[in-house]
């Protein structure tokens, strides 16, 4: 770890997709991955849904 910036050697580790600290230090990460099933609706290009949260960007609303 960097003396002078501790948090650089995390972020370095973040963005590599490995581990930061600990006996596994430097080992790559397990990254699970779905894919959508054929009885699935795709979602338009401008609308997400992630963790109870849907974002539609598409969508204005007035000021008021």
């Amino acid at each position: 770890m960097d003396a002078d910036n501790p948090l650089a050697s995390l972020q370095a580790a973040s963005c590599t997709y490995r581990i930061a600290l600990g006996p596994r230090a430097g080992q790559k990460v397990l990254s699970l991955r779905t894919i959508a099933g054929r009885d699935e609706k795709t979602t338009a290009a401008l609308c997400a849904n992630a963790h109870g949260f849907s974002l539609h960007a598409g969508v204005r609303c007035g000021a008021h």
